[in-house]
């Protein structure tokens, strides 16, 4: 089971990048993509988790190939997690893939390099959050743990609602409810493009999957 605090973590983390994406410069637009990053890492890896707990509770074990692409999915290697969520889980598109794994690659030089592609860095996290807000709202856990007791921050409030996720009505309309919160919260703030003698955004992303970052 996912505690729902776990849920509200990352509700938090999407809030705070979209504040940061206020401040188009480069320094905001890096905090901003290492926010984004990990709360799309813990999603794809909370989804992996979930399938590798449904698979494992039928009784019988996975066949050795299966069980070795859930061993993966679960590890620290974070390319593993959308790979597993495309190919074997069919829950992101391949388009999705690739922009994730482009996208973590940027993030890894923002965090343990610096500032080098400050040019595309607004525009990268701008479609990044979008992206990360679309598939909160399309992952709600398949089973939550919630204390009744817990203090709900004025973010989770705002996109969830006052009393925090309505565990009588759909869940899944209320996830998807917030993910769209969440979205507009960055549809208000102008996505700054890289310029054109740079090339498309598109193709800088597809670049960076095919070269050395460090």
């Amino acid at each position: 089971m996912v505690d729902m605090r776990q849920i509200y973590a990352c509700v938090d983390q999407l809030d705070l990048a979209a504040q940061q994406l206020t401040d188009a410069g480069p320094y905001s637009s890096r905090i901003a993509l290492i926010l984004i990053d990990n709360a799309v890492e813990l999603m794809l890896h909370r989804r992996c988790k979930e399938h590798a707990l449904e698979r494992y509770s039928l009784g019988d074990r996975p066949a050795d190939k299966e069980a070795k692409a859930i061993h993966k999915s679960l590890s620290q290697r974070f390319e593993e997690k959308p790979k597993f969520c495309c190919k074997e889980l069919g829950v992101i598109s391949e388009l999705e893939r690739d922009f994730i794994l482009s996208a973590h690659k940027y993030r890894s030089e923002a965090y343990h390099i610096g500032i080098l592609h400050e040019d595309i860095l607004h525009a990268l996290a701008w479609e990044y959050h979008e992206l990360g807000c679309q598939l909160f709202g399309r992952f709600p856990p398949r089973s939550m743990t919630v204390r009744f007791d817990d203090e709900l921050t004025p973010t989770v409030r705002q996109h969830f609602g006052g009393e925090g996720l309505d565990f009588i009505g759909n869940k899944a309309v209320s996830f998807g409810e917030a993910g769209r919160s969440l979205i507009r919260c960055a549809l208000l703030v102008p996505k700054s493009f890289p310029s054109s003698s740079a090339g498309p955004l598109s193709s800088r992303l597809m670049n960076c999957r095919t070269t050395s970052l460090f």
